[in-house]
C-alpha cells in the first residue's frame, strides 16, 4: 500500500481488510475510495486523510473522540461510521463509512434550479432531526451547506437526507488555525457571525444560522450573499459585509435577483434563524424547520421529538466532541475536496423542477407573525459587531476603538514594550513568515505598507517590529510623515494576531504621523467603499483605488 492517501491503487488492500475498488473523490487533504470490506463482504466508503492534518497527540485524540461520539449517535440522517483510527504503518487517519448512492443538494440545485417549498421543508426537517441529536450530544457541525446534505432513496422510494462531514472538520479547522493561507477557510456565506469572528465557544445555534441560509439557497437557487460574493473581491471586505447580517428582506432579494416568490412569513423566519446574536435564533433545529413549514403552509411528518437541555457552547479546552468547519463534500460517499475559498457555487438558472413527494399529515402549525412593514418584526435586533481596523490607518485618531474580527477584548495600545497576544505554548525555532512589506521613502516621507494573507503570531510580531523600525527612520528626518497602506488582500486575522496590527496604528498616531491613506481593490464601487469606511469608523476619503490618487491626497489633503 502506498503511504500517500492520494495514491491507493485499485485491488490493493488497506489495513488487510478493505479492498480498494475505485477512487470516488480526491483533494488537497486526502481522498475517498469505494472499498469492499472483505470481512463482511459489504461495499463501504473509505476516507483517508493526510497524516499532517493530525500532527499532534491532541489532534489525534480529538479525531478519535469525534469518530466515537458521532458513530454512537443512531440516526437515519447521519452517515454511519463503521471503523476509524490512525493507520500505524503510515500514520494516516481514516474513516470507513456507509457507501451512499444519490446526490448532494448543492449539485441538485445546480442542475435543476430552485426546489419547491415542500421538498425543502422535508429535506431540512430530516436534517434537523439529526442536528437535534448531535446537539444534545454536544456535537456542532459548523459547516452546514447544500454540498453537505446528501439525498439518497429508501427502499420504498422516499427520499432520505444524510448530513455529511460530522467528525473530522473540527480537527481540520484546528490544523488550519496553525498554518497560513491566503484564502479564507470554510464557507463564509453560510457561516454564523461568531464563526467569522473566530470565537472559541461556538454553540449549536451556529448550525441554526447555517440552516437559515441553506433554506434560502434551496428555495431561490443561489445564496443570500451571492450578490456580495460576486462583487466584493477581498475576503476581508466580504467578512465585513457578512458581519452586518442580512439587511434586505429575503423575499425582496429573491424577487429582484431571481424572480422568485417567497412569502412575507419567510422573511420573519429567515431574520430570526440568521440573527446576529445566537440567543435570538431558534432554540432547536427541528423547531426552526417546524416554523419554516408553517411559513409556507406545507405539512411535515409526525415524529417524536427529543428534548434538549438549554443551549450552551461546548467547553473551551481539552478534547471535546465538536464537529467540523472546513471540508467540502462531493459525489456519493461523504468525500471531501480542497477547502473552499470565498466563492459561491456555480449557478445554473434552470427552471424549477418539482419532485413528487408523498403527502404527510401535518402537525398543528404555529401561525407566524404577519407584519405590515417590508422587514418583518422579529425579536429586538441584535447589536451589530464592529469591525477591526486592520492595516488601514486614519490621519486623525478615531473617536472609538473598534475591536478586531473575532477578538473579545482589546489590549491597551501605544505601549511599545508590550507584546500583545498570547505566546505560543511551543514555538519552533524558525524565521517568521513575511506576508508584508514595509518601505520608508525618505524623499517623500511616506511609509509604504503592503499586507496580505493570514498571519501567525510570529509574523504579526515581525510586522510590528519592522513597522516601528522603518517608521523611526522617517521620524529622524524631523518632517511630516505619512502612511500608505495597501490592504486589498488583507483578510480578517486570528484574535492573537490582530493586536500586533493594532499597535502599528497606536505607534503611528502617537509619533507624529500626519495622515494615512488606504489602498483597496479597484473593483470596489463607491458604495462599497462608503460601507467599508462606515463599518470601520474611518473617513471615506482615506480610501483609494490607485496609488497616485492616494499620494495626491496625502500631500495635499
Amino acid at each position: 500500500m502506498s503511504s500517500s492517501p492520494g495514491l491507493l491503487q485499485p485491488n490493493t488492500r488497506f489495513r488487510d481488510r478493505y479492498r480498494v475498488l475505485r477512487v470516488i473523490k480526491s483533494g488537497g487533504m486526502g481522498a475517498v475510495y469505494e472499498v469492499l470490506d472483505e470481512v463482511t463482504a459489504t461495499p463501504r466508503a473509505l476516507k483517508v486523510m493526510l497524516p499532517s492534518l493530525l500532527d499532534s497527540e491532541e489532534l489525534r485524540a480529538r479525531f478519535a473522540l469525534e469518530a466515537r461520539v458521532t458513530g454512537s449517535i443512531e440516526s437515519d440522517h447521519i452517515v454511519r461510521t463503521s471503523d476509524a483510527g490512525i493507520d500505524e504503518a503510515t500514520g494516516t487517519p481514516f474513516l470507513v463509512m456507509e457507501l451512499l448512492r444519490g446526490e448532494e443538494l448543492g449539485s441538485l440545485i445546480k442542475k435543476r434550479g430552485a426546489l419547491p417549498p415542500e421538498d425543502v421543508a422535508l429535506y431540512l426537517f430530516q436534517a434537523s432531526l439529526a442536528l437535534d441529536k448531535t446537539h444534545a450530544a454536544g456535537i456542532i457541525h459548523r459547516d452546514l451547506k447544500p454540498d453537505n446534505l446528501f439525498v439518497t432513496v429508501r427502499d420504498d422510494g422516499s427520499p432520505c437526507v444524510k448530513i455529511l462531514d460530522f467528525g473530522i472538520a473540527k480537527v481540520i479547522e484546528q490544523h488550519h488555525a496553525s498554518t497560513l493561507t491566503r484564502q479564507m477557510i470554510g464557507t463564509p456565506v453560510y457561516m454564523s457571525p461568531e464563526q467569522i469572528r473566530a470565537e472559541r465557544n461556538v454553540g449549536p445555534r451556529a448550525d441554526i444560522h447555517g440552516l437559515g441560509h441553506v433554506a434560502y439557497t434551496l428555495l431561490v437557487g443561489e445564496t443570500y450573499w451571492a450578490e456580495q460574493a460576486e462583487s466584493i473581491p477581498s475576503p476581508y471586505l466580504l467578512a465585513a459585509e457578512l458581519l452586518r447580517g442580512p439587511q434586505e428582506p429575503p423575499s425582496v432579494r429573491a424577487a429582484r435577483r431571481r424572480s422568485a416568490t417567497l412569502p412575507k412569513e419567510f422573511d420573519a423566519w429567515f431574520f430570526r434563524a440568521t440573527a446576529l446574536k445566537p440567543d435570538d435564533r431558534f432554540e432547536r433545529a427541528s423547531a426552526a424547520i417546524d416554523a419554516l413549514a408553517a411559513a409556507f403552509g406545507v405539512p411535515l411528518p409526525r415524529v417524536p421529538r427529543i428534548v434538549l437541555l438549554p443551549d450552551r457552547p461546548p467547553p473551551p479546552a481539552g478534547p471535546s466532541p465538536t464537529a467540523p468547519t472546513q471540508p467540502s463534500q462531493a459525489v456519493q460517499a461523504a468525500g471531501f475536496a480542497d477547502v473552499p475559498t470565498v466563492t459561491v457555487p456555480e449557478l445554473v438558472k434552470t427552471p424549477v423542477s418539482r419532485h413528487s413527494l408523498r403527502p404527510h399529515p401535518a402537525p398543528s402549525p404555529l401561525p407566524p407573525s404577519r407584519p405590515e412593514s417590508s422587514r418583518p418584526e422579529i425579536p429586538p435586533e441584535p447589536s451589530r459587531p464592529e469591525l477591526s481596523q486592520r492595516a488601514p490607518l486614519s490621519g486623525v485618531a478615531p473617536s472609538r476603538t473598534t475591536p478586531s474580527l473575532g477578538e473579545p477584548s482589546r489590549p491597551s495600545l501605544g505601549e511599545p514594550s508590550r507584546r500583545p497576544g498570547p505566546e505560543p505554548t511551543s514555538r519552533r525555532e524558525r524565521p517568521p513568515q513575511r506576508r508584508f512589506q514595509v518601505r520608508a521613502d525618505t524623499t517623500t516621507g511616506v511609509l509604504h505598507v503592503k499586507v496580505w494573507g493570514f498571519w501567525d503570531v510570529d509574523e504579526g510580531r515581525a510586522y510590528l517590529d519592522d513597522f516601528r523600525s522603518k517608521a523611526s527612520t522617517l521620524l529622524g528626518l524631523g518632517k511630516p510623515w505619512y502612511v500608505l497602506a495597501d490592504i486589498a488582500d488583507f483578510p480578517p486575522q486570528r484574535p492573537d494576531v490582530s493586536p500586533y496590527v493594532e499597535q502599528t496604528m497606536a505607534f503611528a498616531a502617537g509619533n507624529g504621523m500626519r495622515r494615512a491613506a488606504n489602498l483597496v481593490n479597484s473593483a470596489l464601487s463607491k458604495m462599497q467603499i462608503s460601507r467599508l469606511s462606515a463599518a470601520m469608523g474611518l473617513p471615506e476619503y482615506s480610501f483609494f483605488t490607485t496609488e497616485a490618487d492616494a499620494l495626491a491626497w496625502l500631500f495635499k489633503g
